[in-house]
């Protein structure tokens, strides 16, 4: 630990944007389309209440998420988006992608190797609180976070994207740029992830039962949710271990 990531300069800013449903009115709920197919309890447009939200905006089957195999809700986090809109208005769907470009600059700000991009980072997370063109400070936001990427990753991407069932071992892992691969009920059991960036990658079902993440970059809380893992599963310290992982409440990294 401590060769890739150092002391984040937005740990804090990163704190708030952990999502806390008690603080919103079941936006995610409201303002999502939802699809069957994805994981969710049934199609519905958006801007139509799930028929499992309360009137107290909560969810009446939260605690059978995984149970019922409700992936796309497990999966799912706003990045602090939901309680922004509520508490301070605003558009919940722009609040998201700002939230969301967000947490991946804080992310790099907090990567060793990135110390060359800092004031780049610095200046764009100045810019994300309140840029007006959003697709155009994607495309910007992207263009660094690339950068970041191959500084990082000290190995390529891996001939195949699609890695969906597969068995991995650690020598097809660390120091990978498995960003946007799809590693949907991929078996990554034991695995080091160390330098790893799974920047967008779909873990959907993937199995990190025993995986060392403490140093993969760019992973988020809804990637870390719609995965299984359990006790030995290693997470960085800003992630939460889900509940349904077992092993008592959820906790923040390893």
């Amino acid at each position: 630990m401590g060769q890739i990531r150092g002391e984040s300069p937005y740990a804090a800013l990163m704190d708030e944007m952990a999502a806390d449903c008690s603080r919103c009115r079941g936006l995610c709920c409201t303002e999502l389309y939802f699809s069957r197919c994805d994981g969710f309890p049934a199609d519905k447009a958006a801007g139509v209440s799930c028929g499992h939200l309360t009137a107290g905006f909560r969810c009446d089957i939260h605690g059978e998420l995984a149970e019922r195999g409700l992936k796309g809700c497990m999966a799912y986090d706003c990045f602090g988006a939901g309680q922004a809109a509520c508490e301070g208005g605003g558009d919940f769907h722009r609040l998201f992608r700002l939230r969301q470009m967000r947490w991946y600059l804080a992310q790099a700000a907090s990567l060793k190797p990135c110390g060359g991009l800092r004031d780049e980072l610095d200046a764009l997370m100045a810019e994300s609180g309140g840029a007006e063109d959003i697709d155009a400070f994607q495309e910007r936001v992207n263009a660094v976070l690339k950068r970041a990427v191959a500084l990082v990753c000290d190995r390529g991407r891996p001939r195949r994207r699609d890695l969906a069932g597969r068995r991995l071992r650690g020598d097809e892992t660390a120091g990978r740029d498995l960003s946007m691969a799809l590693l949907i009920a991929a078996n990554l059991r034991g695995c080091s992830l160390r330098g790893t960036s799974l920047l967008g990658a779909d873990l959907r079902d993937a199995d990190l039962s025993g995986a060392d993440l403490s140093e993969c970059v760019f992973l988020t809380q809804g990637q870390v949710n719609g995965a299984r893992g359990d006790e030995k599963t290693k997470l960085p310290p800003a992630l939460r271990r889900p509940e349904h992982w077992g092993g008592g409440a959820a906790r923040r990294g390893t």
